[in-house]
């Protein structure tokens, strides 16, 4: 949903929307039923590549021609609700609100300082004002229903989701969800409806699904490949002696661990007893430290495929 899309920043861009369309053409679009919202046209570029998927974004469970691939940064999240839930809570669209006019610019970047190390950010809605006034009308978020939300919770102002996106089908609906907006989405399009024999390794789709966003091979579909470049890593590391602490390289997405976040990069050299500080050389150069992380990993990562988790 455009209108609820991020816009970055001069200092830092950010697209929080592309499509890869392929051989896929707008004349292949059928005429949806549903209707676009005015602001979902507002935010749309007249020569945007995505413009065919306005009203129907990713009806790939029901069409099967798109693909919707979603990088939820920190906290983005997909939820499953009833159809008449989901139009409920996107009926209504409120911008976000401009900074009061009143408060002291230094005092106002103080309170936006604080606001943001206490996590503050309205329990799940959009910050209480953006300064650029212009910004805040293009930017909206969905008024959550007074039934949705829970008894206690604070009332000060309405509660609000922002929706990215859906996936909407005839009883049943998914939203892409995200508070911050920073979750990012790609649509890979395709005029030949797509099968589930296309999501595998070695598929034209599994390149083009993939190819959007940075990252390494799979720890559990794509082991093989995985431990190869954990292997080619460990020989540059020797060879260049790197000295870049450990936690940094699982950090680094063309790294050993293929990006891993922050929190489970931890947990994963907790379990090997090893100090994040500890320099990638001294790891590599220990056969018996580097072959406690090579085993190590892959279990590790498997972790998130068990039936206990």
């Amino acid at each position: 949903m455009p209108r609820v899309f991020a816009e970055g920043t001069a200092a830092k861009s950010h697209e929080t929307f592309s499509a890869d369309t392929g051989d896929y053409t707008p004349s292949l679009e059928p005429v949806s039923s549903m209707a676009i919202d005015a602001h979902d046209l507002k935010r749309t570029p007249k020569n945007s590549p995505w413009k065919y998927l306005h009203a129907s974004l990713v009806q790939f469970t029901l069409r099967r021609e798109h693909a919707l691939v979603c990088h939820f940064s920190l906290e983005g999240n997909i939820r499953g609700m009833a159809r008449s839930d989901y139009e409920e809570m996107v009926a209504v669209s409120a911008e976000a609100k401009p900074a009061p006019e009143n408060v002291d610019k230094k005092e106002q970047k103080i309170q936006d300082v604080c606001r943001l190390l206490s996590r503050r950010v309205n329990n799940g809605q959009k910050p209480d004002y953006n300064p650029n006034k212009a910004k805040a009308q293009r930017l909206r978020s969905d008024v959550m229903p007074d039934r949705f939300v829970e008894p206690g919770a604070r009332k000060k102002n309405k509660l609000r989701v922002n929706i990215l996106a859906a996936i909407v089908m005839e009883k049943h609906a998914f939203i892409v969800t995200d508070f911050s907006r920073m979750t990012q989405l790609h649509v890979v399009s395709s005029a030949v409806l797509l099968q589930w024999n296309d999501l595998r390794r070695g598929t034209g789709l599994w390149d083009r699904l993939w190819r959007r966003f940075r990252g390494g091979p799979d720890w559990v579909i794509e082991l093989d490949e995985a431990l190869r470049v954990l292997d080619n890593w460990r020989a540059s590391v020797l060879e260049e002696e790197y000295d870049t602490a450990i936690l940094d390289a699982l950090l680094d997405v063309e790294g050993p661990g293929g990006g891993l976040g922050q929190h489970l990069a931890n947990d994963l050299l907790n379990g090997l007893a090893m100090h994040p500080d500890t320099p990638s050389f001294e790891v590599c150069a220990s056969h018996e430290a580097f072959h406690e992380l090579r085993d190590y990993l892959p279990k590790f990562m498997a972790t998130w495929r068990s039936e206990e988790y």
